[in-house]
């Protein structure tokens, strides 16, 4: 089930440094897509006729450019497309100008959007990667768009996570509710937890922080750590686990992760038993398969009551979206 995925993050995050695109969603985190996706888009390629593709093909060439016209290298701040041809710059600018800029109260078209630096946002962005990655692993502009309609579709949902259970600081009780998905092998994971523990600390019981697991199949050990994290977490430990664990992210062995929970003081009959429960492994699967609902494609993932947050990962960013998210609540 959660094998084969990493392929198609990996090309576009080269993408992203291909085109010079600096993106903090993208550039920290650790990813990978979902098998179903690739195979459903080349499910899609596979079936649509050639004369369709043909149809794009020309279609893109004659929105691109009038006569005469060519698309620059750099037409778009913080992009340098050198890894596009002259065509596939033109198919780029093509599907920009046909996809509306998915920026908040914005009624340009992604390719207006991107022309400028101060209509920007990471949102449009991103949709600009899904459709360079796209045009580069030469897949039809119907799919293409599609992928990106399913992007802009997720990130303006709110979703609703299972919270029961869940390790959480804080207060359960309170309004706004972080939750992240992260994979206990994920460099990018370990360099959030000390700004994740700061901004616990500064709102105390004004929040709720959770942490739910995404293990990554490129992270061979992050499912057993996970594993151990919950067991740990059935004995009331689990952030002194979460922390040993991200503390040693180079050496998860079983027998490394069966240690840290005798350096925990815990009650080892019961651990061991919960740590190689089926029982626990198909719970942490399952809340991979609620990141992967919310069409999660890298960790660590973060959403504020619900909703993805695309931000920076800092303090003062993820602080300023609590803010509002405060500020909104005692309007109410």
């Amino acid at each position: 089930m959660l094998k084969k995925r990493s392929s198609r993050l990996v090309q576009i995050l080269q993408l992203c440094l291909l085109v010079g695109l600096s993106f903090s969603l993208m550039a920290a985190s650790c990813g990978e897509d979902k098998k179903k996706d690739e195979d459903s888009a080349n499910s899609a390629q596979a079936e649509q006729p050639k004369e369709d593709a043909k149809k794009d093909d020309a279609a893109a060439q004659g929105a691109a450019a009038k006569p005469g016209e060519t698309i620059a290298e750099d037409a778009y701040p913080g992009f340098n497309l050198k890894v596009l041809d002259d065509a596939e710059r033109g198919k780029f600018a093509a599907m920009a100008r046909a996809e509306l800029c998915p920026c908040p109260e914005s009624t340009q078209s992604l390719h207006d959007c991107l022309r400028k630096e101060e209509t920007q946002c990471e949102p449009a962005r991103y949709a600009a990667v899904l459709i360079a990655s796209g045009i580069k692993e030469k897949k039809s502009q119907t799919v293409i768009l599609d992928e990106v309609a399913k992007y802009v579709e997720s990130i303006n949902k709110t979703h609703e996570f299972k919270l029961d259970n869940t390790p959480v600081k804080g207060n359960p009780e309170a309004k706004v509710k972080l939750v992240e998905f992260a994979d206990f092998q994920c460099p990018h994971c370990r360099m959030v937890v000390p700004i994740m523990d700061e901004v616990s600390k500064k709102y105390g019981d004004k929040i709720a922080f959770y942490y739910k697991h995404f293990p990554l199949d490129g992270h061979p050990q992050a499912m057993v750590a996970s594993q151990a994290a919950e067991a740990a977490h059935r004995q009331g430990k689990f952030w002194p686990m979460h922390s040993l664990i991200f503390e040693n992210q180079e050496s998860l062995s079983k027998a490394k992760l069966r240690g840290f929970a005798q350096e925990l003081g815990l009650n080892m009959d019961k651990f061991n038993k919960d740590f190689d429960s089926p029982e626990v492994a198909t719970y942490v699967t399952q809340q991979r398969g609620e990141g992967e609902t919310a069409q999660i494609n890298g960790t660590p993932s973060l959403f504020i009551n619900g909703k993805v947050y695309m931000g920076e990962k800092s303090v003062e960013a993820i602080s300023a979206e609590i803010d509002k998210a405060l500020a909104g609540d005692e309007k109410k």
